[in-house]
């Protein structure tokens, strides 16, 4: 059997330098004196090229790691005000109110709930690029995302001149 191991060895100078050492034996006969062969290889480029594979992978992980604590923060800034609006538009539509500024107020409130749903998702990403969240699958009704859709543009698209109609075959 062959033996094979790295040796931080040193010159003649101190100065140190990774060397491998590779010893196999060499057998003529079964019954012949063994004989070995040593061969010893300068390695120093292969560890320091695997050592600045180690520093730039850690650098790396703690690079990711700020910028998912980042986007968790901001989106927890965002999401904080963005409550706020969605408790004064409910206050509001609770109110006795005229029917076509209640009916801005309640795209308000699907806006709402809909950027809320988004800030969620951003912190799902985070989490999933930190490696803590579990996914699940939830069904949807898809006329249900549609009907959000229209009454989210419906009222810019209407204001700029566009005709804009959500279609959904059954």
């Amino acid at each position: 059997t062959s033996l094979r191991v790295d040796i931080l060895s040193y010159k003649k100078n101190g100065r140190e330098f990774w060397s491998e050492l590779d010893i196999s034996p060499v057998i003529a006969s079964p019954d012949s004196e063994n004989h070995w062969i040593a061969v010893i290889r300068n390695i120093q480029d292969r560890k320091e090229y695997e050592m600045d594979l180690k520093k730039n992978s850690k650098a790396a992980k703690e690079e990711s790691a700020a910028r998912v604590l980042l986007i968790a923060k901001i989106a927890h800034e965002i999401r904080t005000p963005m409550t706020g609006v969605l408790g004064l538009t409910e206050l509001a539509i609770n109110q006795d109110t005229q029917s076509p500024v209640k009916d801005s107020l309640s795209s308000i409130r699907s806006a709402s709930l809909d950027l809320i749903k988004v800030l969620d998702s951003v912190l799902d990403f985070a989490r999933l690029d930190s490696k803590k969240i579990v996914l699940e699958l939830a069904p949807f009704r898809c006329i249900d995302v549609s009907d959000k859709v229209y009454a989210l543009y419906y009222a810019t698209a209407t204001l700029r001149g566009l005709q804009f109609e959500c279609i959904v075959d059954s």
